[in-house]
């Protein structure tokens, strides 16, 4: 009697509870999935690249364009793009990779005139080289190029005299001088470009040399070669050029021997294209960082390319490191890539070639006029990139560097 009493009692509040275990695992289930959404972080999106941007080896020859940039003036709390007054997104790639070597004072209005520009000059981060199949044309590069700003061209070209030349080269490499001898630089003479007129500029010592007398000159102290456009080289001196950079050396070469040196003494890397440039000032940007190659050097800048320079199609990149490139030259490219200046690291040795010259204006031989003095440095970009690239052959000469299959 007593105990049926109490069951009516004891029964609803069992049902309740069991009903409700029943039901938890759904109301549960329906939890932890909301809870996955709301307090995950959704996966980082990686920026939206043009086709054959990404680092693919097929396809890597097609350009990865982006619309110019729109020029305005930075908001409060805006961080600019290194060596620019044009904004980014805050957080993005570039802020972890990058370094930010010169800082403008003053955002670049699009009014259409030419804006004085001023820059100061930081330094790079020492241990920054990007793991990538692609250096110079991948999404990063294209990044680059979608964020640099176009800088209005100099209205007439400038009249920079030694004195700008040596004061740069003291502050990029204090006490250099002193440890180089006319032996270390072999300069072979060219019809179209004069490299020695632009060391002798920088007080840089050198020897300079004929192409015809080329191949009897003794390279065995010798850490770099510049070979000037158009690259007329003897065929028996090609085997030695070769010899001279898997070895060890340093070479530099310009605009046409891209064809008359470099096609032929190290076959498979890159080639000439077929394309011609327009005699023109265009926009230059860094699309590689190299903490030795662009020190003191801003990271987007102007290039004078001289009529009909060799443009250029990169057979194996990788070994080859585009390291500046050209929105405008973009359109004068069968590529479409606009390469400005890339490396080829081969055997111990390194090789910097500019589409373009070395010398100030090849229209105006012999004198100081400089059409494309970049922003902050008063000597052009190109020539800064150049003089980098001599001190690091003087400084590594023999030192290995990341080996191509030969």
């Amino acid at each position: 009697m007593q105990r049926s009493k109490i069951l009516p009692a004891v029964l609803p509040p069992a049902l309740v509870l069991g009903a409700f275990f029943i039901l938890s695992p759904c109301v549960a289930s329906d939890w932890v999935e909301d809870g996955v959404s709301e307090f995950r972080l959704p996966a980082r999106q990686p920026p939206a690249q043009p086709p054959g941007a990404q680092d693919a080896p097929a396809d890597y020859n097609v350009p990865a364009q982006a619309p110019p940039p729109v020029y305005r003036t930075p908001q409060k709390g805006e961080r600019t793009w290194a060596g620019s007054g044009t904004t980014r997104d805050p957080g993005s790639d570039d802020d972890q990779a990058e370094s930010e070597d010169v800082k403008t004072s003053g955002a670049i209005q699009g009014d259409g005139k030419n804006t004085p520009l001023q820059a100061t000059i930081s330094t790079f981060r020492q241990d920054y080289r990007r793991r990538t199949q692609l250096p110079g044309l991948d999404g990063f590069a294209a990044n680059r190029l979608q964020q640099a700003p176009f800088f209005p061209p100099p209205d007439k070209a400038e009249n920079i005299s030694p004195t700008t030349f040596k004061s740069w080269l003291e502050k990029t490499h204090p006490g250099l001088k002193g440890n180089i001898s006319k032996e270390d630089i072999i300069e072979v003479k060219g019809k179209w470009d004069d490299s020695g007129h632009v060391m002798r500029s920088f007080g840089l010592p050198f020897t300079q040399v004929s192409a015809r007398s080329f191949s009897e000159t003794n390279l065995d102290q010798a850490k770099v070669i510049v070979i000037n456009c158009a690259g007329d080289i003897p065929s028996e001196a090609i085997l030695s050029i070769r010899r001279f950079v898997g070895m060890g050396g340093f070479l530099i070469t310009t605009d046409w021997a891209l064809a008359g040196v470099l096609q032929k003494a190290f076959p498979g890397f890159v080639e000439w294209n077929g394309g011609y440039t327009e005699g023109r000032v265009v926009d230059a940007v860094v699309v590689d960082p190299d903490p030795e190659l662009f020190k003191n050097v801003p990271q987007a800048a102007y290039w004078k390319l001289d009529k009909k320079s060799q443009t250029v199609k990169v057979v194996r990149p990788g070994p080859v490191r585009v390291l500046a490139r050209s929105r405008l030259l973009m359109r004068m490219d069968p590529s479409e890539l606009g390469i400005l200046a890339f490396t080829l690291d081969y055997g111990r040795g390194r090789i910097l070639h500019l589409v373009g010259h070395f010398d100030n204006n090849s229209d105006l031989a012999f004198n100081n006029a400089l059409p494309d003095p970049a922003p902050g440095i008063g000597i052009s970009f190109r020539q800064a990139l150049a003089a980098n690239f001599l001190v690091r052959a003087i400084k590594e000469h023999g030192n290995p560097v990341a080996a191509a299959d030969q």
